[in-house]
């Protein structure tokens, strides 16, 4: 959500993206703000309540690489494709250190299986919508971006 409300202006001029709720204007930043910081206070309390600090460390990890690391690279370089792999990955470990109780070489096995899936998985979505991302000037790989 809080994606949404920082790239407002390129979901905008994105067909895919146009009709929003936070572009149409049905839904208010501000109130999507406040939704997205209780569900991730509620989440990352919840994870550590119920699965250990570990995954909840871990899920908080994944919201601020997501949020702000990844987001705001995409407007910068195309290394963001490379960078978003991180959090698109995270949440299998999370997975396993909630189960488990650790990380493991089970967990970073899993990381670096789904971080490696990451590309492939991204660059026919990166492709279809390439004309999407030109329209927003995303540096995107599809993009003719500049690494």
């Amino acid at each position: 959500m809080r994606r949404q409300v920082v790239e407002r202006d390129l979901d905008r001029v994105m067909k895919r993206t146009a009709n929003r709720p936070l572009v149409t204007g049905r839904i208010a930043a501000r109130d999507a703000v406040l939704f997205a910081a209780a569900l991730a206070t509620i989440g990352t309390v919840g994870l550590a309540v119920s699965f250990g600090v570990l995954a909840a460390l871990l899920g908080l990890a994944t919201l601020i690489a997501y949020s702000l690391v990844y987001t705001p690279l995409k407007r910068v370089s195309a290394l963001n494709t490379l960078v978003g792999a991180v959090p698109g990955a995270l949440p299998a470990p999370l997975g396993w250190a909630a189960a488990s109780g650790s990380l493991g070489q089970e967990g970073v096995a899993l990381f670096l299986i789904m971080f490696v899936w990451q590309l492939p998985h991204f660059l026919p979505i990166a492709w279809l919508y390439r004309d999407d991302y030109k329209r927003a000037r995303l540096v995107m790989i599809t993009s003719r971006a500049r690494l």
